[in-house]
């Protein structure tokens, strides 16, 4: 696996996961975190990714990212599992704890997972609406 990106197996997302204790483990490594065991295999994941926080990135952007900017990057917790990425399409007012799905979409062509926002929360009563 590639330390700087997830697998793609079709609709798939892949992450590393660990076959002894079965933990996730990214970015990418040559061992378990939790175990020392080097048994990772590419496993699809699937879920609820649950909002953690979302920063605006306004300066300091490779010139790729310039025609974006500003633009949004999120932090999922993936049961375990932390991920940066971005919006598919923001919501209007995102909420910390607010419940998202992942899908493959495109950042200048490269196929990256995207959060997609759901209506529903999966963390309770310090929920706060991110500026």
């Amino acid at each position: 696996m590639s330390p700087a990106y997830p697998r793609r197996s079709g609709d798939d997302i892949l992450f590393p996961r660990c076959t002894d204790c079965g933990r996730w483990r990214w970015p990418d490594g040559e061992i378990c975190r939790t175990c020392g065991s080097d048994k990772l295999v590419a496993t699809p994941w699937s879920g609820t990714a649950v909002l953690l926080a979302e920063v605006r990135v306004h300066r300091g952007v490779p010139a790729p990212f310039l025609a974006d900017g500003p633009y949004d990057l999120i932090a999922l917790d993936l049961g375990g599992l932390r991920f940066l990425t971005r919006w598919a399409s923001r919501p209007a007012t995102p909420i910390r704890g607010q419940a998202c799905t992942l899908r493959w979409g495109e950042i200048h062509g490269t196929p990256w997972p995207l959060a997609h926002a759901q209506t529903t929360f999966v963390t309770s009563p310090r929920r706060r609406v991110l500026p």
